[in-house]
């Protein structure tokens, strides 16, 4: 499929690989993770909370419906892209 994850970050992207269920595991994470290191989610309340609480244990679906819900503010957006001319899957 040759799928990126693309975490738009305040001070630089990072770019995932996004092929299997393991990579969408760890990209969810890590885009979660980087965002709470900023501290984007020291705010959050009722039903987001219980969500960040979750995605802080590990749970990558939680960390991704963090992403899905707050994905219009600003340093926290990502893309799924599609990565063309790169026939084995590697990144170059």
């Amino acid at each position: 499929m040759n799928l990126v994850f693309v975490h738009k970050g305040k001070h630089c992207n990072y770019y995932y690989k996004f092929d299997s269920p393991e990579d969408q595991e760890y990209a969810w994470l890590d885009h979660f993770r980087l965002n709470d290191c900023e501290g984007y989610y020291d705010y959050a309340e009722g039903r987001e909370l219980e969500f960040v609480e979750l995605a802080r244990t590990g749970n990558w679906k939680a960390a991704k419906r963090v992403a899905e819900n707050r994905g219009g503010y600003e340093y926290e957006g990502f893309d799924i892209e599609q990565l063309y001319g790169h026939e084995d899957g590697e990144l170059a």
